[in-house]
């Protein structure tokens, strides 16, 4: 009979870069939970975007464990998303992404918004009849007032059993470590999770095909509207929560899903946001897990390391990092 891998040891590093100045817009939860005899290990990072991008994040990951705490009515949802993801992760996601946009109705009457390393404070309005906040500045190279659409980046992770499930809309990541045969010293990594931005040519397909009239799509990999107030709005995530404005423009909440058996070679999972994997390469972060006594070590030390070599010091994102490290069931947590 094959070992059945568990999670041995859990860590977490969740702190702000300079981006935002002393605002993170990322936000992070962590669960074990025991559900008929089964330990469930439950991870998510969502990673908010736009002025005021926390809020969406935060109500996500409130919403998130306030239903995995929960459960359901006729049974429990967090055994369901384990035994049936793709019946029930594209619905969880749904209600994740309706609570982002009710976000949009607690938005600040001012916010401050960094920008070439200096701190501008916006003064928020909302118009009568109109579906969104209106921020008024200079800085934008325009007189009239342009709305403010936010929402975030979402990636769970659900172990129990050695079976791991995913999901995710976005670019914050999930990550499985596994060590090789011939080299036990040497971790590599497969990504469970899927990009979603406007650089991977499935979501530009998939953009073209369903609002290639409304939109444009640049290069360097963002896109946005193509006319109407909403003009010089440009993306890089095409998939998100929360997007109260760009859902029309062909924003979806609709999650990839990824569904792995866990076996003796496999190492650690790890959940971040894009903060952590901009700057550092996956063999880089497997060989930071690899030298790390404990989890929480493995996660300070990747945190330590995203800050150090970022490509721009003045211009560091925040940064979620979730490492779970694996083992044999009857030796794991």
């Amino acid at each position: 009979m094959l070992p059945v891998i568990g999670v041995k040891d859990l860590g977490v590093c969740a702190k702000p870069g300079n981006r935002h100045g002393v605002v993170s817009q990322d936000r992070h939860g962590t669960r074990v939970v025991t559900r008929d005899g089964r330990t469930f290990h439950v991870a998510a990072v969502f990673d908010g975007h736009g002025i005021a991008g926390e809020l969406a994040a935060e109500a996500c990951r409130d919403t998130f464990l306030r239903l995995i705490d929960i459960g359901g009515d006729d049974e429990d949802l967090l055994v369901r998303l384990w035994d049936r993801p793709e019946e029930c992760f594209p619905k969880l996601f749904s209600q994740l992404n309706q609570a982002a946009i009710e976000a949009h109705e607690h938005a600040p009457n001012s916010y401050s918004f960094i920008m070439d390393g200096r701190a501008m404070k916006l003064s928020l309005e909302r118009k009568k009849n109109q579906p969104a906040m209106y921020v008024r500045h200079r800085m934008f190279g325009r007189d009239d007032a342009i709305p403010i659409d936010f929402g975030t980046t979402a990636v769970v992770a659900i172990h129990a059993d050695g079976k791991l499930v995913v999901a995710n809309a976005g670019d914050s990541s999930a990550i499985l470590y596994s060590c090789s045969p011939a080299d036990p010293t040497r971790l590599s990594p497969r990504q469970l999770s899927t990009r979603h931005t406007a650089e991977e040519f499935a979501e530009v397909e998939r953009l073209q095909a369903t609002h290639g009239d409304s939109i444009q799509i640049n290069p360097d990999g963002y896109f946005g509207p193509s006319d109407g107030p909403m003009l010089d709005w440009l993306m890089q995530n095409t998939r998100s929560l929360g997007h109260k404005l760009m859902q029309q423009y062909g924003i979806t909440c609709e999650p990839a899903i990824s569904v792995t058996r866990l076996d003796s070679l496999s190492r650690a999972v790890v959940l971040c946001s894009d903060g952590l994997t901009d700057d550092i390469s996956l063999k880089a972060v497997g060989s930071v897990i690899q030298g790390a006594p404990t989890a929480q070590a493995a996660a300070d030390a990747l945190f330590a390391k995203a800050w150090r070599d970022a490509y721009d010091p003045d211009d560091v994102d925040d940064i979620s990092v979730i490492v779970m490290t694996l083992g044999r069931q009857d030796t794991a947590s």
